[in-house]
């Protein structure tokens, strides 16, 4: 009788699975990366201020990326626009050139607004590599804040603190 009640309790006992459902070639390697996924936390991320590299850890894996901080003008002068009211969230590039950029465009100090590298940009460069996807804008006047500080940005946005900075960066793979 035991068995009986057994089978039937088991019958009606429902068991869930999430999976992800994708469809790739033989001998691809598919990595899901999923922007409401938050990172592993404190442990779990980290950077290199001189290097300009960052890094974060999830549960699926390990991500990396490079960091760079861009002048109104050099933003204008990639999107090709003659003004900018608004910061891009994904630049129109992916140009590994922009890495490490700092100070002042073409040493240009005239007017700190224009010319001052304050936007800090971040990229994804492993497993895959993404656009430069805006992280924050620096507001202290010192030229060379944004270069020490971008990095780390850039892994905090990646950890946990902004999804819609992790959405602009997967959404740019590829693209």
């Amino acid at each position: 009788m035991k068995k009986i009640i057994y089978l039937i309790c088991s019958v009606f006992i429902s068991f869930s699975a999430y999976a992800t459902e994708m469809c790739a070639h033989r001998d691809v390697t598919v990595v899901p990366l999923d922007a409401t996924v938050h990172g592993i936390g404190r442990a779990g991320y980290g950077n290199d201020s001189i290097e300009k590299i960052w890094w974060t850890t999830f549960e699926y894996g390990k991500i990396y990326g490079v960091a760079t901080c861009l002048s109104r003008k050099e933003i204008m002068e990639i999107e090709n626009v003659q003004e900018l009211n608004s910061t891009p969230a994904v630049l129109s590039t992916d140009d590994y050139e922009l890495m490490g950029r700092d100070g002042y465009y073409n040493n240009d100090t005239s007017d700190e607004s224009l010319y001052g590298r304050r936007f800090c940009f971040c990229k994804l460069t492993h497993p895959m590599s993404s656009r430069w996807t805006f992280a924050n804008i620096d507001n202290n006047p010192n030229a060379n804040h944004c270069y020490m500080h971008c990095p780390s940005a850039c892994n905090w946005g990646t950890d946990g603190v902004s999804i819609n900075f992790r959405t602009n960066m997967f959404k740019s793979i590829g693209k």
